[in-house]
């Protein structure tokens, strides 16, 4: 007599996630923000350990402000784990620029340092009525420039941060 029989081994035990970063914060590098690296691993009862999946994934750039990760694990079986998630926040601790102003020829020359706040260039001919100044702003290394006609009369000019 002979004997068969089918055994079928069907893992649905999701992945564990054992390690999910705390809240982070991190100080801004440049006008794009900061690039931010972090860890998450995890664990699979049944086969190789899964590589967890971060949106947005670590090595990142991340502006200025709090942003949510959000982290899930899923292994060869299609079984995901439950989800990690944590904030990262991005400051920008440089401070207000200090502006320059330059005459050159007939040009006015205004230029700040670019810092991971973006600001905007406000004129004025008549205090204390601003208003946002329209001009070609380039970014120059770590340097905005804006290069504008120096027009007959009083010209005020301030950067404002929105």
């Amino acid at each position: 007599m002979n004997c068969s029989q089918t055994v079928t081994v069907v893992d649905t035990t999701a992945p564990t996630i054992t390690v999910c970063p705390s809240d982070m914060t991190n100080d801004c590098t440049s006008v794009a923000g900061a690039v931010v690296n972090f860890t998450v691993t995890a664990t699979d009862v049944c086969g190789p350990n899964p590589t967890p999946v971060c949106t947005p994934p670590s090595g990142s750039t991340f502006s200025v402000g709090v942003h949510t990760v959000d982290c899930v694990a899923t292994d060869a079986c299609g079984n995901s784990s439950s989800h990690c998630a944590f904030n990262v926040t991005v400051r920008d601790t440089a401070g207000a620029p200090h502006m320059t102003i330059v005459q050159s020829g007939s040009n006015v020359i205004i230029s700040w340092p670019a810092t991971c706040t973006t600001y905007r260039l406000q004129r004025s001919t008549s205090l204390p009525n601003w208003s946002d100044f329209i001009s070609t702003i380039v970014l120059n290394g770590s340097t905005y420039y804006s290069t504008n006609a120096n027009n007959t009369g009083a010209r005020f000019y301030r950067l404002l941060n929105p």
